[in-house]
């Protein structure tokens, strides 16, 4: 099927690409039927390597003691490689895992997501036509789903993989797990679903705070902090940055339109006056585009820790907003899931630090999305750290600024006026 969809793809894709290419049509019209070129490039690609994976791995055979494992006991299988599956085994041995996937296949398209995975080093035997026999014991655990049963509104895939060296999946085979017989005849479950979805979006989860006092035995080891984010020890504060990667790329991918469509509005003619501008979709286009690059360009997120409070800062080239919590919100801090990603069979869970005020109350969001729980409670133990270190560090003379919040524009938006009174005014000029 991935063949038939590739050469459907380009059939259509490449005839199209020749005659703008070849009929002397606009720049912009050729870069836009190219796009359609480099996607069906990539789809034979895929469709080439997923043929000469399913030609080296003919042939295998997968067995399972017992036939049907169930959950909470163990079970054996034997994977019958030939010699042509064995062409890029790790030399460092072969590594095979098993793991339970959830499949949202409610809408159009499918989404999955890795829940659970056991690695084993599998043990191999060579057998008489060149290939190899693999071996490996694994442990389902207690309540492990049946493959191919509903849990929470998804379907359960559970599934034996062979990784590479680099950790990749590089194939897989359906393993038919059973429920327990208690639970498959209809009994109650002993605990929910663990990974149900619905239960993970808002539950907030307490970080405790640092006891003060501790001394460097009694202290818990720190965890490291995310790649993401970066420490800055000034005179006056200790901030934290936080890296903007994905805004950085949608300013990047909006300034294409920007600059299509201010080529546009200047070969578009002369206008009799620039408040001509006002009136064209072009313009108005060039604006609003124009607004967004200038703000995602130059976001930034940065929270500090000063003597008197801890704020929040999300600035850009267009507005800034503070906010202000004091010291002993650092007590009161939790983290929970903002967003995940999804990222081929894996998905990474993205979670935010909040802190409130009070042990009850109304909570403010400290930090973006980060990878991972740990990246949040690390974040935690850090700024719960650089507290006692700025505890009692006081500024004479300094103003002292009240908990709260503040929004005030930037001088982007001088740059941004500038930019479409010459856009409006030049193709007059000219």
């Amino acid at each position: 099927m991935l063949w038939v969809f590739a050469l459907f793809w380009c059939g259509i894709s490449f005839p199209m690409a020749a005659l703008f290419w070849m009929g002397g049509s606009p720049w912009w019209a050729q870069i836009f039927v190219s796009v359609f070129v480099v996607i069906g490039i990539g789809v034979l690609t895929l469709a080439w390597r997923q043929s000469v994976l399913a030609w080296r791995f003919a042939g295998t055979s997968v067995r399972f003691v017992p036939a049907g494992p169930q959950a909470g006991e163990s079970f054996e299988v034997e994977l019958a490689l030939s010699s042509r599956a064995l062409q890029n085994a790790p030399p460092a041995g072969r590594r095979l895992r098993l793991a339970q996937y959830r499949v949202d296949d409610s809408g159009s398209g499918t989404q999955e997501r890795q829940v659970e995975a056991f690695e084993r080093a599998a043990t191999a035997m060579p057998d008489m036509a060149g290939g190899e026999r693999w071996h490996a014991r694994f442990e389902l655990p207690a309540d492990a789903p049946t493959h191919g049963g509903r849990r929470s509104g998804e379907r359960v895939d559970w599934r034996l993989e062979i990784l590479t060296a680099e950790g990749a999946v590089e194939v897989s085979y359906d393993v038919p797990v059973q429920e327990t017989p208690a639970r498959s005849a209809g009994h109650p479950m002993a605990a929910p679903d663990r990974f149900d979805r619905r239960t993970v979006w808002g539950h907030e989860e307490a970080i405790p705070p640092r006891h003060e006092g501790w001394s460097a035995g009694d202290a818990p080891s720190p965890l490291p902090l995310p790649d993401q984010v970066q420490v800055v020890e000034q005179s006056d504060a200790w901030e934290m940055r936080f890296r903007q990667s994905g805004w950085r790329w949608a300013a990047a991918l909006a300034m294409v339109p920007v600059v299509v469509l201010s080529g546009l509005w200047w070969r578009s003619g002369p206008r009799a006056s620039w408040s001509d501008a006002l009136g064209s979709g072009l313009w108005w286009g060039v604006a609003f585009l124009l607004l967004f690059v200038l703000h995602a360009g130059t976001r930034q997120w940065r929270l500090r820790v000063r003597d008197d409070g801890v704020e929040r800062e999300l600035a850009s080239w267009m507005w800034r907003r503070t906010r202000v919590v004091p010291l002993a919100s650092l007590d009161h801090l939790f983290h929970k899931l903002l967003y995940t990603q999804s990222s081929g069979r894996a998905t990474t869970a993205f979670h935010a630090l909040h802190a409130r005020e009070a042990a009850a109350g109304s909570s403010v969001r400290l930090t973006p999305g980060l990878p991972g729980a740990a990246s949040a409670v690390a974040v935690a133990q850090a700024l719960q750290a650089a507290r006692e270190h700025r505890a009692g560090r006081f500024t004479p003379g300094a103003l002292r600024r009240a908990s709260g919040a503040s929004w005030r524009p930037a001088a982007g938006w001088l740059v941004w006026t500038l930019w479409l009174l010459l856009l409006a005014a030049v193709p007059g000029w000219l």
